[in-house]
């Protein structure tokens, strides 16, 4: 099928006149009285540092810049350093000097992340120390961010929520009723016991294969976990989890242990704060790519958030990398609770040693990201951090103030940007609304392609295939199978490799219904069942729905691509694939039929209703941008999804929101090194249009304008 047949055939993205209903893809409901003021801070005191000699200063100095929030990052053996005995007369301080600065204090309790637990603990109970898979026992040590030492310690040793929880709830007892305390992070970078230290199998101490096994026991009959496995085991004291990602059913089912206990483990401390202090937010936050944990954890807190470097995006060769941290917003509006997030940690990334230095992020960077937080529904937006990190190889370049405390650029784009909001104040907080299409992150496929060693692959298959769509200006949610999926006209599932029984019931459903989301699917689709092991008949479970069978697996090399063999066939168009990448070749049957050919092997499949397409060569892997664009977007536009604004001209990403009252709210990035000129036409009915940083109406002529928006700069319209 080529270009001119898919746009014929595509539908338009919504009716004139309207404007889609405002929802969020998590269905769950957000706790009553939390802020909806959009709030920006700094990260700011890891004890001792900053010396409190500085504080009164720099309290004045960030509020003054528009700032509102100090966030602290608490280390355990900081504040109890003895047995039952809490040091905390700097945090009483630092509540104080806030409050006088009319700042608010985000407190951050690190108990089970990067921070190491008190060393009289570990004197105590030496078997509460993390194994790594190799039987390495973790011995004190320090690490980049986490100069006072990095977290050693199980969660699943009896002692862990005894003195955990004795911590939490003195410090939440001590704290709940300040005037000036926002919130509480109580799991900063949520992750199984092992990762921050480095075990990154998970841990393998006596205490946590006695809880595997008890888990076990609790789901499965020996006989039954035998049928699983694959395995003949004969006394429960002989199952292990395994050691090795080869040993791929195994370790499938040792991550879904750790999932869960990582979900229980955060429960446990959520409903420790809340059983003291049932008014204040509780969050915790991860990374800004998928992990596969993040779901389970974020329905625990009040809201989700993530950290991202945010330097060498726009300053650097490919300015529209900034898809990433746009995704990342997508993803944590996606599974925090009620759509609640906050961009965490703007950051400019870890330096690996004190003389490796990276680029620093730029004053437009630190501007975009501010925009892009807001612009995507976040509660909020936190800079890691306000003075440089003084004992550690953080440094230079996380900081707003110089090593000397002089205001750097990046703190005067701060405060540039935090005026130009004031103006947008009027119309917060906003609603980011549905979008048509969705894509789908699937931990199991994640864990798969990890365990082969392709990992990366399925994150940048992910993420690169929505940043293919927002550079087109589609809009696209982020979710996994276990939302509802119902609302959507399309869901995009990108290298599903696992069909698991859930999302087989899922596919199965919509197929056979002829309703909810057409699908589509690429790379490799449904060849491992549950368990992870490969299936005797892919795609797992939905072969014969489908009409198609699995043949061989093949690769296109750079041979074939310096050959010029290259060619993928489409339906009257060719298309070259310019990386080297996977495919499988197929055997279509009714109700299929073959769309797509590598030579003489069909490699891309449709059923006759349209419901299901499938590509079999990973379309961000195998083409190069301008090709990839020749494919991917006809392909959804046939299926019904477009742009909800027509543009010509120069590239402008543009992003849309709900305005509280009424009208949308139009930002428009120019991720460029030139200024740029477009004409937009939204496909919607209005009005008026009024650029609202500038302070001006902007022409309309027959529900066209022109805009022109400075080299790496932002623009605000308000359409109404």
């Amino acid at each position: 099928m080529n270009r001119r047949k898919f746009l014929a055939l595509s539908g338009t993205a919504m009716t004139a006149g309207t404007w889609p209903a405002v929802s969020t893809p998590a269905a769950r409901e957000q706790r009553p009285g939390l802020s909806k003021e959009f709030l920006l801070g700094v990260e700011y005191y890891r004890a001792p540092m900053p010396p409190q000699e500085f504080w009164d200063q720099d309290f004045a100095d960030i509020r003054r810049a528009g700032l509102r929030i100090i966030r602290t990052f608490s280390y355990w053996n900081w504040m109890e350093p003895q047995p039952g005995k809490y040091e905390l007369d700097d945090f009483d301080r630092l509540f104080e000097l806030a409050l006088k600065h009319d700042l608010l204090v985000w407190f951050d309790m690190t108990l089970a992340t990067h921070g190491a637990a008190p060393e009289w603990m570990r004197r105590r109970h030496p078997d509460m120390r993390v194994v790594s898979s190799e039987g390495v026992v973790a011995v004190p040590r320090a690490g980049n961010a986490a100069p006072q030492g990095r977290q050693w310690h199980c969660y699943n040793h009896p002692k862990w929520r005894e003195y955990g929880g004795a911590i939490l709830k003195t410090v939440v007892d001590r704290y709940k009723d300040a005037p000036n305390l926002i919130m509480w992070s109580v799991w900063d970078g949520v992750a199984p016991a092992a990762a921050h230290y480095g075990f990154p199998k998970g841990c393998y101490c006596e205490h946590s294969i006695t809880a595997y096994r008890d888990w076990l026991r609790r789901r499965f009959s020996l006989d039954q976990l035998n049928r699983k496995l694959h395995r003949r085991y004969r006394d429960w004291a002989d199952v292990e989890p395994a050691r090795s990602n080869s040993a791929i059913v195994e370790m499938m089912l040792w991550q879904e242990f750790q999932n869960e206990d990582l979900r229980d483990q955060v429960r446990w401390q959520v409903e420790v704060v809340r059983s003291l202090d049932d008014r204040h937010e509780v969050r915790g936050h991860g990374a800004y790519f998928p992990r596969i944990w993040d779901e389970i954890s974020a329905r625990e807190f009040d809201s989700w958030g993530f950290s991202s470097r945010s330097n060498d995006f726009l300053s650097g060769d490919d300015p529209y990398r900034f898809a990433e941290t746009c995704f990342a917003t997508d993803w944590s509006r996606s599974i925090g609770t009620g759509g609640r997030w906050w961009y965490e940690e703007i950051y400019a990334g870890m330096n690996p040693g004190g003389m490796l230095h990276k680029r620093q992020t730029t004053p437009e960077e630190i501007s975009a990201n501010m925009w892009l937080a807001l612009a995507r529904g976040g509660s909020g937006a936190l800079f890691w951090q306000y003075r440089p990190e003084y004992m550690s190889f953080e440094a230079p370049g996380l900081n707003l103030v110089s090593l000397g405390g002089v205001r750097l650029p990046r703190l005067e784009a701060a405060e540039k940007t935090i005026r130009q909001m004031k103006r947008v104040r009027p119309h917060l907080p906003l609603r980011v609304p549905k979008a048509e299409m969705a894509i789908v992150y699937h931990e199991k496929s994640d864990l798969l392609h990890r365990f082969g060693k392709a990992g990366t692959d399925y994150r940048e298959s992910l993420r690169g295939t929505y940043r293919t769509l927002w550079e087109h200006n589609i809009p696209v949610d982020v979710v996994s199978p276990r939302m509802d999926w119902d609302g959507y006209k399309l869901v995009y599932l990108p290298r599903t490799a696992v069909l698991d029984e859930e999302l087989v019931a899922k596919v199965r459903r919509i197929v056979s219904g002829g309703e909810g989301p057409r699908l589509v699917a690429d790379g490799p689709f449904g060849t491992n069942a549950e368990n992870g092991r490969f299936s005797f008949d892919p795609p797992e479970g939905l072969s014969e729905l489908l009409g198609v069978k699995t043949l061989d697996h093949s690769r296109i090399t750079a041979k074939e691509i310096r050959d010029g063999t290259n060619r993928l066939r489409l339906e009257g168009n060719e298309s070259a694939i310019g990386r080297e990448c996977n495919f499988i070749g197929l055997q279509v049957s009714d109700p299929a039929r073959a769309i797509a050919w590598y030579g003489n092997e069909v490699v891309g499949m449709q059923t006759s209703d349209r419901r299901f397409t499938w590509i079999t060569i990973s379309l961000w892997e195998g083409f190069a941008s301008s090709v990839r664009d020749e494919v991917l977007i006809p392909l959804v536009q046939s299926l019904g999804i477009d742009s909800p604004v027509r543009s010509g001209g120069d590239r402008i990403i543009v992003q849309l929101a709900q305005a509280r009252e009424e009208g949308v709210l139009m930002f428009l990035f120019n991720v460029e090194a030139q200024a740029a000129e477009a004409e937009l036409a939204p496909k919607w009915s209005f009005s008026k249009v009024r650029d609202l940083i500038g302070g001006q109406d902007v022409p309309v002529r027959n529900g066209r304008f022109n805009v022109q928006v400075p080299s790496r700069e932002v623009k605000v319209l308000h359409l109404s």
